[in-house]
């Protein structure tokens, strides 16, 4: 796992575009003087794939012999006035923050080391991140490889099992959980009001039932929820598809926004609905499901298929509602907006038939 040290502290105001990080932003905040201002170069990284903020690689050199040129991320608030708002009412960047300076360093997960971070109200955020740039990555519109997934399901199995049910989950108040109201009310509106404008939008590429099973969804996702509270309790990523992750021997998790707490099943639900295509779902689906239950027993976890197949079912209005929300958060008439929210549509109706619908699984116990 990523040993993870308490990055340094960024005093606000912070940059808000990539002209405020040329010059001597970066070697005041590393604490590294023999970075000279003008050899620190920006560049816009991954501005197709995240909605809620804005990434830049910046590369330097130190004038010491011994240092050779170097480059790290740095990550800011969305330069949309609209996704800073949304992103602030939903609390995504002091989250992302406080994981990195509170939890990255007791939790069993694969994550960017931090080595500067910085929040304040109103003036936002900025974190330095380690650079993995020679990771690959993996377009979720293509969708997820039996070989990723495996991967990306036992780093979740090892993630899941290092909070599983632990008691202080109950006090870390700032992390937000899935079954809390506040939380069910956005995504049921989200869901309630944006599947309609995708299915409208992508009638040529859904189902003549899209419309009315997505509606169902969000009828069902409170009570589904709410019984999703009664499952053992864990820390979850929130956000465990492709445009968050980076490969190479193991798998890496971006982007910790949207970190939460709830049923480990949320993560793993919406993983498969949001990555696999249809077709490997129905062939692959328990094979993954299997790999996944083996990592959490290796770490001392048992959780029967039983649960965990009702669980998933009841965790898949998550992925509906995600793929809603694409066309209200983001620019609906973007070439890979609608490709992503077609794929998300697709998988998430596939992952239905493969696991069952949450209203048949709220009739059975676990």
């Amino acid at each position: 796992m990523t040993q993870h040290r308490p990055p340094l502290p960024i005093p606000a105001p912070f940059p808000r575009d990539d002209r405020e990080l040329r010059g001597d932003w970066l070697p005041r905040v590393l604490q590294l003087p023999d970075v000279p201002a003008h050899s620190v170069a920006v560049a816009r990284i991954g501005e197709d794939r995240g909605h809620m903020g804005s990434s830049y690689r910046l590369t330097f050199e130190c004038e010491h012999p011994s240092h050779p040129a170097r480059s790290v991320v740095v990550k800011l608030p969305a330069p949309e006035a609209a996704a800073r708002e949304a992103a602030n009412r939903g609390g995504l960047y002091v989250r992302e923050f406080r994981f990195f300076n509170e939890l990255a360093h007791r939790t069993a997960v694969r994550a960017p080391r931090c080595l500067a971070a910085g929040y304040a109200e109103p003036d936002g955020f900025a974190l330095v991140l380690e650079d993995l740039g020679a990771a690959r990555e993996v377009d979720q519109v293509a969708g997820c490889d039996l070989a990723h997934a495996k991967t990306v399901l036992a780093e979740l199995a090892a993630f899941h099992a290092s909070w599983w049910d632990r008691p202080t989950l109950a006090e870390m108040t700032w992390v937000t959980r899935h079954a809390d109201e506040h939380r069910v009310e956005n995504l049921t509106g989200i869901l309630r009001d944006g599947w309609p404008v995708l299915c409208e939008a992508l009638a040529d590429r859904l189902p003549p039932d899209a419309l009315e099973v997505g509606r169902a969804m969000a009828e069902a996702l409170p009570t589904a929820f709410g019984a999703l509270a009664a499952e053992p309790q864990t820390l979850l990523h929130g956000d465990v598809r492709l445009d968050n992750l980076l490969f190479d021997e193991w798998v890496v998790l971006l982007d910790w926004q949207s970190l939460s707490r709830g049923a480990c099943a949320l993560d793993v639900s919406y993983f498969l609905a949001q990555n696999i295509p249809a077709a490997d779902l129905e062939v692959h689906g328990e094979e993954l499901l299997a790999g996944y239950q083996r990592g959490l027993a290796a770490a001392g976890v048992e959780y029967s298929t039983e649960r965990l197949r009702r669980a998933i079912a009841l965790a898949l209005p998550l992925s509906f509602a995600v793929a809603a929300s694409l066309v209200v958060v983001a620019d609906a008439e973007a070439e890979r907006t609608r490709e992503l929210a077609a794929a998300m549509a697709v998988r998430s109706l596939a992952a239905l038939k493969h696991f069952g619908h949450p209203q048949q699984m709220l009739s059975t116990s676990p």
